[in-house]
């Protein structure tokens, strides 16, 4: 049996987002989708885009037990996209956002905070976009703030900054509702506030690590980057080989990005970098799934979820990952 994700009006004629169905090819999977959720799910079927494992399909594509087939309707008012766009897209987007970081850390450490609120703020509304594609409505507004208040908290007084902002911003999040009806839902809230402390989080991380130095970022910057382009690889190129798919190949990015670093880097120990490279994997898993959970209500493993930056989905997380791992260990 192939897992099937369904998503926007599909998951709802279906009532689930998750459901494993048997068949060799993606076209027997479709009508035994069809002969299980019939008619409403057949319609909503025809315009829907195919992918498997990351990559676009169509009914005479193969799939086996360890495959992931997504189904994903038109985005809202368009004309036929997937609202998954094409696979170079997100990673061409997490590159430049990685070289932005770059050099802004070469400059100084208020550049860094000015890039790092910056990529958090953008990060929150591809995730608040992508939701939006599911119609479900989340208070974007009071992450934005948090996330801002969060980066820049850190830059003026460090850790107690980045607490202090934290709880400020859960605060937010948790009145806004009061203000405005359309979010008195436990859905909304709960969305709203993990994306507030997950972007505060990942913001006010970067800024404490480059207060440590500048070579530290630079240093957790690289082993990310070997982290994502790894997973990249292995999705675009390598979507059959057996046992490795992108999570575990960005696992094996990051340590082998660790090592070379550890023996370059002048500011780090190689036992302190390999050891904050593993921590940091730790918060990439947990950025990837708070990510695919926000974006599609599910857990992605292998299948690239609809959004513009779901590349930096598990950096988010990975830096408060190293941050704590030089905290710890350093």
């Amino acid at each position: 049996m192939a897992t099937v994700r369904l998503f926007a009006n599909l998951r709802e004629a279906a009532g689930t987002g998750r459901v494993d169905l048997p068949g060799d090819t993606v076209g027997d999977v479709l009508e035994a989708a069809v002969a299980r959720f019939g008619d409403d799910f057949a319609a909503g079927l025809g315009v829907a885009n195919v992918w498997v494992n990351g990559d676009a399909a169509d009914r005479a594509t193969a799939v086996g037990s360890s495959d992931e087939i997504a189904l994903i309707p038109p985005v809202s008012g368009g004309a036929g996209a997937s609202s998954v766009p094409h696979d170079a897209t997100p990673a061409l987007l997490g590159m430049i956002l990685l070289a932005t970081f770059l050099i802004a850390n070469i400059i100084n450490l208020q550049a860094l905070a000015f890039a790092a609120v910056g990529g958090a703020l953008a990060w929150l509304w591809d995730l608040g976009d992508t939701m939006g594609e599911r119609s479900l409505a989340v208070p974007v507004i009071p992450t934005l703030i948090a996330a801002a208040a969060a980066g820049n908290a850190t830059y003026r007084w460090g850790a107690a900054g980045l607490a202090g902002a934290l709880g400020l911003g859960l605060i937010l999040v948790l009145a806004w509702p009061l203000f405005d009806a359309r979010y008195r839902n436990l859905e909304a809230i709960g969305a709203a506030g993990l994306m507030a402390l997950t972007a505060s989080v990942g913001a006010g991380a970067l800024v404490l690590i480059r207060v440590e130095s500048a070579a530290t970022v630079t240093a957790f910057l690289v082993i990310m980057l070997f982290g994502a382009l790894a997973a990249w690889v292995v999705r675009r190129f390598l979507p059959d080989l057996a046992g490795l798919d992108p999570n575990l190949a960005a696992t094996i990015g990051v340590v082998i990005g660790a090592v070379v670093v550890s023996a370059t880097a002048e500011t780090l120990t190689p036992a302190v970098t390999i050891v904050a490279g593993a921590v940091a994997v730790a918060g990439w898993f947990a950025g990837k799934v708070i990510g695919s959970m926000i974006r599609s209500g599910d857990v992605a493993h292998t299948t690239r979820e609809p959004g513009l930056l779901t590349a930096i989905d598990g950096i988010v997380l990975a830096a408060a990952g190293f941050w704590a791992g030089l905290l710890l260990f350093g």
